[in-house]
């Protein structure tokens, strides 16, 4: 199955996805901001990333546009 980075400022949110990934068998890590996702991607390999787009810090937007740059084939889904 896929490896995800779920990032959102919110716990349970975070956990949520969390939760409904990893009954499908997907192995989630979930980070609570922009910068942090930063560092688990450049430490480790991601499928995909789903990120919240309203965060403290940095944007989704920000987010995606750095992400583009480090993985350009990286998908990227952006919720709100």
């Amino acid at each position: 199955m896929a490896r995800v980075l779920v990032v959102d400022d919110s716990d349970l949110s975070r956990r949520l996805l969390a939760d409904i990934l990893g009954r499908d068998g997907h192995q989630v890590t979930g980070v609570e901001d922009g910068e942090a996702a930063l560092k688990h991607v450049a430490g480790a390999t991601f499928d995909v990333v789903i990120t919240d787009f309203m965060m403290p810090g940095m944007l989704g937007d920000e987010l995606v546009a750095r992400l583009r740059g480090l993985h350009p084939e990286l998908p990227v889904v952006v919720i709100s």
